[in-house]
């Protein structure tokens, strides 16, 4: 077999071979953007449970901050009107930490729902040491509550802190994933654009030479 022939042959293997690779790296590309895209996506959504689970905390402790204010206030001055109020801001703030369990479930949620649920009940002793006119006891109960109350504050802001350290910390995730999936796709786009180049010109050259007029014979 001559060298022309051999040639010939390699260039008529190689130029499939070629083109299905370029398939394989299309596809092998695709496959690669669409999981960075739903990584992408899933970083983005669990973010935003964070995200929504520190909103609802913020909340809780507007809430509870404003239902100590009243409970301080009618201790001071036994002004029953403010029972209510206080009972709706408290109620406010354990619905709010209740929604942050149900965005986020983290332990440290529910253990600090647990907390706040002592102080509603600590609360409810107060108001029931000054309805019946102790009002020493009352506010003495009433300051060692406060103690309690500034710790759970406390817990309360570095669980808001987590939960929006967390949020950022998957929103940056998410970024990553995205260029990843942006820079797969643009590859794959390259490789399928080359693969679909190189079939019409196979089909061009194998129609061109099935045109071609067969050379005279010499006489």
């Amino acid at each position: 077999m001559s060298n022309e022939t051999r040639s010939t042959n390699s260039r008529s293997w190689a130029t499939p071979v070629a083109l299905i690779l370029g398939a394989i790296i299309f596809a092998v590309f695709i496959a690669g953007y669409a999981w960075q895209t739903s990584e992408s996506n899933s970083k983005l959504d669990e973010g935003a449970t964070h995200a929504t689970a520190a909103g609802h905390l913020q909340d809780a402790a507007v809430e509870g901050e404003i239902a100590g204010e009243f409970l301080a206030t009618y201790v001071a001055s036994g002004d029953e009107t403010l029972i209510p109020r206080m009972q709706e801001h408290a109620a406010a703030g354990v619905a709010g930490l209740t929604q942050a369990i149900s965005a986020s479930g983290t332990d440290d949620l529910r253990q600090l729902a647990l907390s706040g649920a002592g102080l509603a009940e600590g609360a409810g002793s107060i108001i029931a040491l000054r309805q019946a006119g102790d009002i020493a006891s009352a506010a003495a109960a009433l300051e060692e509550v406060g103690v309690v109350y500034e710790d759970f504050g406390a817990a309360l802001q570095v669980s808001i802190d987590s939960e929006l350290a967390e949020a950022a910390s998957l929103a940056n995730s998410s970024d990553s994933a995205d260029t990843a999936a942006t820079w797969l796709l643009i590859t794959a786009l390259a490789a399928g654009f080359a693969t679909v180049v190189g079939l019409f010109w196979v089909l061009a050259r194998s129609l061109l030479k099935r045109r071609a007029p067969e050379s005279p014979s010499p006489a």
